[in-house]
């Protein structure tokens, strides 16, 4: 049984990546309306502005992995959680409140731009730093399970976000839409995230943390140790988290824009199939890092990135060629896959890597990436689909990607 201070833990982690993702997500869903409101350009220019400033975010994360990351490692992981957090809070009231371009000018978009590069610092100090989190403050036994629940919050924020940016567009139309109701996701999530930072400033550091200072064995530098010491490390770990960047990129976010756009289905019809994919992925993440409690990481995540790297190309193939029945088949086979790899993921790399510099290393891993791979993912596939004239084409950039992993995980000791 845990302990009330433990699961306040794992519920302060949980709610806070629930929140950045929701946070960082919202504006993805909304760029069209900030096409029209803050910049003064043709529509298809101002939608253009209005996703390259979506883009800086991504570009800011491993930024924000450096800066949270060395301040997990040298002043505790509560404290850069809790910034992390705060800062996401303010950054997004700050997009909330915007003026738009007929009352503020140039200044408006640029004050979006720094918004967006502030969310970008503070998403880069989340995801890693939470599971960190979790998983120093429970029995060793069950971080498997417990730090699965931070990939399954990270889904759960991006549902959030579409949902209530459904019901937003559902009930405001014209200039309801435009002067007031578009803020309103913007304000609800700093007022969520404030909350989240109030949470997370009451509960204790993780016991491993209070072992390095007790015993005085804190990183001054954690950065410049890696770059002597752990490159082959983070390598490692980069080429693992690359695969499970595409993975989300490929499968989950660009795969509705791949049906719709390319092959010619229902947006409403692919868009629903998706949304149901995303909650099936939850359970299945928590499900297998629970299993990979008892038959260990590395056996689940290699038969998963051997699926990948066997069948990605096959099953674009036939999402491409078949129909509903086929099209259905292959996202819960991609979906199963992608659970059985990322399930367990964050527990497998957390082990890897020394206590004395896991919040820097695994937040750089991670969110370079995500960023430089996961962020491109999309651009690169529609660009070789363009060159080649292979609509397969995604399936085989991530088999390739699978690739790597799999020999990671082969040497991989137990």
């Amino acid at each position: 049984m845990l302990s009330k201070q433990q699961r306040k833990v794992i519920f302060s982690a949980c709610i806070g990546t629930v929140l950045e993702w929701y946070d960082f997500s919202i504006y993805a869903y909304l760029a069209a309306i900030f096409a029209r409101l803050l910049f003064r350009a043709a529509p298809s220019a101002a939608l253009l502005l209005s996703y390259g400033v979506f883009a800086i975010g991504y570009l800011a994360r491993p930024l924000g992995a450096l800066i949270f990351g060395h301040l997990g490692d040298t002043q505790g992981r509560k404290k850069a959680l809790s910034l992390s957090i705060l800062l996401m809070a303010i950054a997004t009231c700050g997009i909330g409140l915007l003026p738009d371009y007929q009352t503020a000018g140039i200044s408006a978009p640029l004050l979006l731009l720094i918004f967006r590069l502030l969310q970008g610092i503070a998403v880069g100090g989340e995801a890693f730093g939470s599971a960190c989190f979790i998983i120093e403050s429970i029995p060793a036994q069950q971080i498997g399970f417990f730090s699965s629940l931070i990939w399954a919050s990270s889904v759960v924020g991006l549902l959030l976000g579409s949902l209530i940016v459904f019901i937003l567009l559902a009930y405001f139309q014209g200039h309801a839409l435009y002067s007031l109701a578009w803020r309103l996701p913007f304000l609800l999530a700093a007022m969520s995230g404030l909350t989240a930072y109030y949470i997370r400033t009451k509960t204790k550091e993780t016991p491993a943390f209070q072992c390095l200072q007790s015993e005085c064995l804190i990183e001054k530098f954690p950065i410049k140790t890696i770059f002597l010491a752990h490159k082959t490390l983070i390598s490692q770990l980069i080429a693992l988290y690359v695969l499970s960047a595409l993975i989300t990129y490929l499968i989950f976010i660009f795969m509705p824009v791949y049906l719709a756009d390319i092959l010619g289905h229902s947006r409403v019809y692919v868009n629903g199939i998706n949304t149901i994919m995303l909650v099936l992925l939850i359970v299945l993440d928590i499900f297998f890092g629970g299993l990979s409690d008892k038959v260990g990481r590395k056996p689940l995540m290699l038969i998963a990135a051997s699926g990948f790297m066997c069948l990605s190309y096959p099953l674009y193939w036939i999402i491409a060629q078949g129909g509903f029945i086929e099209l259905i088949m292959a996202q819960l086979i991609f979906t199963g896959l992608a659970a059985s790899f990322q399930g367990p993921l964050m527990a497998l790399t957390l082990d890897l890597i020394p206590v004395t510099i896991r919040y820097t290393v695994g937040s750089l891993s991670y969110n370079l990436a995500y960023s430089l791979f996961g962020g491109t993912a999309p651009l690169v596939v529609v660009y070789l689909i363009t060159k080649t004239k292979h609509i397969t084409m995604p399936g085989l950039y991530l088999a390739v990607s699978a690739i790597g992993a799999v020999l990671i995980l082969v040497g991989i000791k137990k």
